[in-house]
């Protein structure tokens, strides 16, 4: 169990920092980047607006996507997965909404939504991961896994 724990928050510690080489790489690369996707001068100066947004939701994303990996690695994908979707259909859906059709906010603001939906999601599923008893639910996995070995040996 105490090696499960070291071995999350390790790979926790590692997206973090190479979430942010990577996001450092997107703002240094910042003023080309629309050029690649676009000729446009138009589209390329609102992809430019949002941007900043981009690396933002880069470092949460990852970090939020590696937190419901460890839970889901703790037999409780099904709970990680819930809890998200809830996080997008309570948080995300309805700033973007509210952003876009009654304050009627340009695209930063959608960009935006999905940050704060991402980050909240992600607070939610440290805080769960950081919290979780390591020693009961590696003993959990541990007697899920002897008993299906079991299962399979006597079938065989």
């Amino acid at each position: 169990p105490g090696m499960a724990k070291i071995s999350a928050y390790k790979s926790i510690l590692l997206v973090i920092i190479v979430a942010s080489i990577s996001t450092s790489i997107f703002f240094i690369c910042g003023e080309d980047l629309p050029s690649f996707f676009t000729q446009d001068d138009a589209i390329q100066h609102e992809i430019a607006k949002v941007l900043p947004l981009m690396g933002i939701g880069n470092l949460t994303m990852s970090t939020g996507v590696l937190a419901w990996f460890l839970i889901g690695a703790q037999n409780r994908f099904c709970f990680a997965t819930c809890l998200t979707v809830s996080i997008t259909f309570v948080v995300t859906l309805p700033l973007a909404g509210i952003s876009v059709f009654v304050l009627e906010w340009p695209l930063e603001s959608v960009v935006a939504s999905v940050v704060i939906g991402y980050s909240t999601a992600t607070t939610i599923l440290s805080s769960i991961l950081i919290t979780s008893d390591w020693r009961y639910l590696s003993n959990q996995i541990v007697n899920t896994s002897n008993s299906s070995i079991s299962n399979h040996q006597v079938t065989e």
